[in-house]
C-alpha cells in the first residue's frame, strides 16, 4: 500500500504538502500550481489513494447515509422494496455517496458516523427514537411522519389512476365479476374501490364487485383465501401490488386455477421490469421507484447546501398500462349470474356490505 511519505519523497515535496494537495488537509501550506501537478503526476503513477475514513474526518463528512428499514429481509425480498433499494443505491453512487442498511431498531445509528438518512416504515415503539436522531442529522422520510425530519412527498399521478386504467382495462376485456383487493393506509382502505367502480359505472357494465382490504406491511395475506373460496369465483382480481398478486396467483395454483384461463389478475403497482415469474404481470407502472431515487438526490443536495427544507416533492407521471400474460377475456359462461352488490372483506374477518359498495 502507496504511503503519503512514498508520495512525498519520489515528488521531492514534504509531506505537508502532498497532504494539502491530495487530503484536503486545511493549514498554511502554500504549493505552486506545478507542483500540484508533479505530485498528483507521481500519487496516480504509484497508485496512491487517500484513506477515505482519513478525508471523512478533515472533511468533516462522512458521504454515508443510513437507509433505515425495520425487518429488512421482509422489505427487501418485496418486489418493490428491492426496486426502491435498487433506485436509491444507484442514486447515492451517482452523487458519490453509500449506502449503508441500518435494521437494527433498538439502537440507531451514530450521527457522527452519516451524514443524513432515509426512513420508509417508523413503528410506533420507534418513532421517539428516530425523531431523537432527526435532531442531531439530516433525516428524508418517505410515506412515514417524524416531528423534523425532511418529508418526501410525490406527487402528480394519484394511486386512483391506476385503479380507473385497470376497470377500463378489465372491462373492456368482457370480465364481469371482479375481486378488488386494496392496501390499508392507517387502517382504512385507499381510494382504489371508488375510482374502479365509477370507471367501471363509465363502461356501461353490471359489474359485481367483492372487495377486500389487507395490510401490506407484513406481507401476511388472509384475503387470498377468502378470494378462492367465493362461489362463484370471479373471472378477474385486481390487486394492490405484485407482491400480492404473486400470493393469490399461487394459491389459485394450488387449487388447481389457472392464471389466466380461469382467473386473470391484474397488479396497480407492477414495474415494466417484471422478472422472470410466470405469468408475466398486467397492470400498471407507477413509477414510484425511479421518483425515489430522483428524490434521494435532491436530499443530498440539500445536505450538501446546508440548507434545510421542510419537504422534497417529485411529480411523477401518469401510469403506465402494461399488458402482459395474467389477463386475458373470460372464458365463454364464466361469472354468469355474478351481479349483485358489492362487498368488502377485511382480511379474514368475513363480509361486510357496505351501502355505498365498499371503499373510502
Amino acid at each position: 500500500m502507496v504511503t503519503r511519505k512514498q508520495v512525498a519523497l519520489e515528488a521531492r515535496v514534504s509531506g505537508a504538502a502532498v497532504a494539502h494537495v491530495l487530503n484536503g488537509s486545511s493549514g498554511t501550506v502554500r504549493v505552486s500550481p506545478a507542483t500540484r501537478q508533479r505530485i498528483r503526476s507521481v500519487a496516480n503513477r504509484l497508485g496512491y489513494t487517500p484513506h477515505p475514513h482519513a478525508v471523512a474526518l478533515r472533511r468533516g463528512r462522512t458521504r454515508t447515509l443510513a437507509f433505515i428499514v425495520p425487518e429488512p429481509t421482509v422489505y427487501l425480498s418485496h418486489p418493490s422494496g428491492i426496486l426502491i433499494l435498487n433506485q436509491l443505491i444507484e442514486a447515492a453512487r451517482e452523487m458519490r455517496y453509500r449506502l449503508l442498511i441500518h435494521g437494527d431498531m433498538s439502537e440507531m445509528p451514530d450521527a457522527r458516523l452519516i451524514d443524513g438518512c432515509l426512513v420508509m416504515v417508523c413503528p410506533k415503539e420507534s418513532a421517539e427514537a428516530l425523531a431523537a436522531l432527526a435532531g442531531r442529522t439530516p433525516m428524508l422520510t418517505l410515506g412515514v411522519q417524524i416531528p423534523g425530519t425532511v418529508c418526501g412527498e410525490l406527487e402528480g399521478a394519484s394511486w386512483a389512476a391506476s385503479w380507473t386504467a385497470a376497470a377500463r382495462y378489465l372491462c373492456t376485456l368482457g370480465h364481469r365479476h371482479i375481486a378488488l383487493v386494496d392496501a390499508t393506509e392507517a387502517g382504512h382502505p385507499r381510494n382504489g374501490f371508488a375510482a374502479f367502480r365509477e370507471e367501471a359505472a363509465r363502461s356501461g357494465a353490471e359489474v359485481r364487485l367483492d372487495c377486500f382490504v389487507n395490510d401490506w406491511r407484513l406481507r401476511r395475506y388472509p384475503t387470498v383465501a377468502e378470494i378462492c373460496r367465493l362461489d362463484p369465483l370471479p373471472t378477474a382480481a385486481c390487486v394492490f401490488d405484485d407482491d400480492y398478486a404473486r400470493t393469490l396467483i399461487a394459491r389459485l395454483a394450488a387449487d388447481g386455477r389457472r392464471v389466466p384461463a380461469d382467473v386473470s389478475v391484474f397488479s396497480c403497482q407492477t414495474h415494466r421490469d417484471g422478472g422472470d415469474i410466470f405469468p408475466q404481470m398486467t397492470g400498471t407502472d407507477r413509477g414510484t421507484e425511479a421518483a425515489y431515487g430522483r428524490m434521494l438526490r435532491d436530499f443530498i443536495r440539500m445536505i450538501e447546501g446546508g440548507a434545510r427544507t421542510e419537504a422534497i416533492r417529485v411529480r411523477m407521471a401518469e401510469p403506465e398500462l402494461i399488458v402482459r400474460e395474467s389477463c386475458a377475456p373470460p372464458r365463454a359462461g364464466a361469472g354468469r349470474g355474478a351481479q349483485g352488490v358489492d362487498a368488502l372483506r377485511v382480511g379474514s374477518r368475513g363480509a361486510n356490505p357496505l351501502p355505498n359498495g365498499g371503499g373510502r
